[in-house]
């Protein structure tokens, strides 16, 4: 072939010019094809990696989502790979969609994710973790519901769900049958309010955590609000803080006044006590057996230049040392109530060693005898009175006020400052007021429980000057030598 040459190796030598000739000549009017170009390299990360617990099935279940990395290397991606943490678990997910849920997770642990690419010629590189997310279900159905009627309200219990899906129990909500009222709350416990007397209610209950709401509880029995006078009087004076201790299973008091002041029971006592102390109700008591309630401090508690005490004590044993309402350290003042000496006590204190002002009944108290019992601090007369029964018993006057405790929590049942001198027997409708009740004020409550008055008037005159609630009401109308004057107000 021109322009080749043998060479003495016995190699062909091409000359240049001769070649491209040549190839020119062969090739013609050939058509090249392109040439095939691969990729260089992996993927880059993905990015935005995030995590949502899927309750739905039990729960145990995670949908991861993504971002496909910017870069690809050069290939389309065909896979991700997922891997979380605890547990050291991976997985292929098998195509190039950017979320998968992650099943056989353990409900009530936290887990983060991170994810990686593939594109053929290899894995890319870790995504950053994602932020940790919760494995959880819905919660169960509530238990034991039961409901306490009063006037016009109802207050319902529960116990919480055995399960809680992994998640904490966030709130409960209440369904109020007839009427379809739903309340919320954050404890097992609420008061309905709104309901009508002579009305039977039935009540179920529902549980929520991070996943949503759970299944609802089966109905309580029903139960039918009634009329309570007492309860109408405590209310119209505004207590700062009512505690009617008629709960009937728990450790939480729970307050009545609106103010959400929620007292926190521990040591031994029995609640949902039958009977209470109210003559006209059906409400329970609590038995105290070393227990106690305390309060945390706030303003309705801490009435500062005047206040009102008012409980339904029957004590076990009157010749102990027993607190009732108190409210103050070894630092700081405010007010005592108890038993000491067989009698009602009442005290201002500036710390838990001095009390300058006190004052006690002259009526004795007696086991196994319900009471009601206030103490009284009126800023203005100066005074300090206690009343049994809605008499007046005992006050001691020039009396000016000391400090208070801001910060110390209100006890019911024991002293302020420790927690001894735990009550022995029952207390029943403990109310704390941030004024000074007016003695006819205290008289209605006690005629409002269905307590006599000491004389029994039937005319109109009597009957209308009764109404208007004196605190002191002397008819006058004895006769024989010497007589004994009558109160007919209706104290003890």
């Amino acid at each position: 072939m021109k322009g080749l040459s043998r060479l003495s190796s016995g190699s062909i030598r091409l000359r240049t010019a001769a070649v491209l000739t040549t190839l020119a000549t062969l090739l013609g009017t050939l058509t090249m094809t392109q040439p095939v170009v691969h990729a260089s390299s992996q993927p880059g990360a993905p990015t935005g990696v995030t995590g949502v617990a899927v309750p739905t099935g039990g729960g145990g279940q995670i949908t991861v989502s993504w971002t496909a990395p910017t870069s690809n290397g050069g290939a389309a991606i065909t896979a991700y790979a997922i891997a979380w943490n605890p547990g050291s678990g991976e997985l292929n997910t098998g195509g190039s969609g950017t979320s998968y849920t992650v099943t056989g997770l353990t409900n009530g642990t936290s887990y983060s994710f991170s994810v990686a690419a593939w594109n053929g010629i290899g894995w890319g590189p870790w995504s950053a973790a994602s932020a940790n997310v919760l494995a959880c279900t819905y919660p169960g159905a509530p238990t034991n519901v039961t409901a306490v009627p009063a006037s016009q309200q109802a207050n319902v219990s529960w116990t919480a769900p055995a399960s809680n899906g992994g998640s904490p129990i966030t709130g409960y909500s209440v369904y109020v049958y007839p009427g379809g009222q739903q309340v919320g709350s954050s404890t097992t416990s609420a008061w309905i309010n709104g309901l009508t007397n002579g009305t039977a209610y039935t009540f179920t209950i529902i549980a929520a955590n991070a996943a949503g709401w759970g299944a609802w509880s089966a109905y309580s029995p029903y139960v039918t609000p009634t009329a309570d006078p007492y309860f109408s009087a405590v209310m119209n004076d505004q207590p700062g803080a009512y505690y009617r201790l008629d709960e009937p299973q728990g450790t939480v008091a729970y307050d009545s006044s609106g103010h959400g002041l929620s007292a926190a029971g521990m040591g031994a006592m029995t609640r949902g006590v039958v009977p209470g102390a109210l003559a006209n109700s059906s409400d329970s008591a609590t038995t105290f057996a070393g227990g106690s309630f305390t309060v945390p401090s706030s303003p309705y508690d801490d009435p500062g230049k005047a206040f009102a005490l008012e409980a339904w004590i029957n004590t076990s044993n009157a010749g102990t040392q027993q607190g009732i309402l108190e409210k103050y350290s070894a630092t700081e003042g405010s007010y005592v109530m108890r038993i000491q000496g067989g009698h009602l006590l009442v005290m201002l204190c500036n710390n838990g060693t001095t009390c300058p002002y006190q004052v006690a009944s002259g009526v004795a108290i007696t086991a196994n005898t319900w009471y009601m019992v206030d103490g009284i601090y009126d800023s203005v007369a100066q005074t300090l009175t206690v009343y049994i029964n809605g008499g007046m018993d005992g006050q001691v006057s020039g009396v000016s006020f000391l400090s208070t405790s801001p910060d110390q929590p209100l006890r019911i049942g024991a002293r302020g400052d420790d927690g001894s001198n735990g009550f022995q027997g029952q207390l029943d409708e403990a109310a704390v007021y941030g004024s000074a009740l007016p003695a006819a004020n205290i008289r209605h409550h006690y005629l409002s429980s269905g307590g006599a008055p000491a004389v029994t008037v039937t005319d109109p005159y009597a009957t209308a000057v009764l109404n208007d609630h004196p605190g002191l009401y002397y008819r006058l109308g004895e006769t024989g030598a010497n007589p004994e004057v009558a109160d007919a107000s209706g104290g003890p």
